[in-house]
């Protein structure tokens, strides 16, 4: 199942940070982005230093999941 969705404001990652495979997946989006930029330490949720979507500055979250302000998601 993909994890990107295409909802009316755009393209939504819909996984969930209790997924081990969602966090996989988000993690090698964000490794390959170029857009890529690490948010404040407070609104992180993922620890460690290693690239996630989960973690990025560009990331909103919307009801669906969250959306990447730079665009970057693809269904």
């Amino acid at each position: 199942m993909s994890r990107i969705i295409e909802t009316a404001s755009g393209p939504a990652f819909v996984g969930s940070l209790d997924d081990d495979a969602d966090l996989v997946h988000a993690a090698s989006i964000a490794t390959r982005c170029p857009g890529y930029s690490r948010d404040e330490d407070d609104e992180c949720y993922v620890e460690g230093a290693s690239p996630t979507c989960f973690n990025c500055r560009g990331r909103r979250w919307t009801a669906d999941g969250f959306s990447c302000l730079k665009g970057l998601l693809a269904p």
